[in-house]
């Protein structure tokens, strides 16, 4: 995963697929292409696909991308306390 400041961001178009918008987060295979087929699943942000609002979100995505590539994925069960 790479965070990356304003002044930082890549310019090339690929690394903005649907807008220049922030935070978004992508998913890059190890050459650093796209890739554009995991996104954000929640409907409510179909006009935003690479943001996440939540935790949750992004390890369902993280955990869509590392099955994909057939690596097994099991998570233990965390509750975030106030």
């Amino acid at each position: 995963m790479v965070n990356t400041e304003d002044d930082e961001e890549p310019y090339e178009e690929e690394y903005r697929p649907d807008g220049k918008y922030i935070p978004r987060l992508l998913f890059l295979d190890k050459n650093g292409d796209l890739l554009p087929e995991f996104v954000n699943k929640k409907a409510e942000y179909k006009n935003y696909a690479y943001y996440y609002s939540s935790p949750a979100d992004v390890l369902n995505s993280m955990k869509d991308v590392l099955e994909s590539f057939d690596i097994e994925v099991c998570f233990i069960s965390i509750k975030l306390c106030n």
